[in-house]
C-alpha cells in the first residue's frame, strides 16, 4: 500500500520487542508506529525508532480490562497530590515526557480542559 502510494505510513498494534524484531527480519518497510499499553509500570519499551502511540494512555490502553486501576497506584496518587495535579494528568504527562505520542480522549468538555491542562 505505501508503494502504491495508496498511505504514506504503515503501523502495528500490541507489538513486544520480540514480535519487532521478528518482523525488522523479513519487512521491506519499518512500521512508523507502534500502539500499545504504556505506562510508567512497563518500562520495556525499547522499540528502536519506531514511534510510540497510546490512544489511552490514563493506563487503561490496549487492556480494556484494567478500567483505570493503576490510576489508583498509592505511588501514581501521591506523585499526582504533591504536583497539584490528577493521576490521569501525570500519566500523560509521563507519556508526552518519554517520546510517546498521547492521545487522551473524553466528550466531557471539563475532562478534555483538565487532559490540555499537563
Amino acid at each position: 500500500m505505501v508503494d502504491c502510494e495508496l498511505v504514506r505510513a504503515i503501523g502495528v498494534s500490541n507489538f513486544l520487542v520480540d514480535d519487532l524484531e521478528s518482523l525488522m527480519e523479513t519487512a521491506s518497510i519499518i512500521p512508523h508506529v507502534n500502539q500499545f499499553e504504556y505506562h510508567p509500570y512497563l518500562n520495556d519499551c525499547d522499540v528502536r525508532a519506531i514511534q510510540v502511540l497510546t490512544l489511552f494512555p490514563k493506563f487503561q490502553g490496549s487492556c480494556p480490562l484494567a478500567k483505570g486501576e493503576i490510576l489508583q497506584r498509592p505511588e501514581l496518587v501521591q506523585v499526582a497530590q504533591r504536583i497539584g495535579k490528577t493521576p490521569a494528568q501525570v500519566s500523560i504527562r509521563y507519556s508526552i515526557q518519554n517520546d510517546v505520542i498521547a492521545i487522551p480522549k473524553s466528550l466531557r468538555p471539563w475532562r478534555l480542559r483538565e487532559n490540555a491542562s499537563v
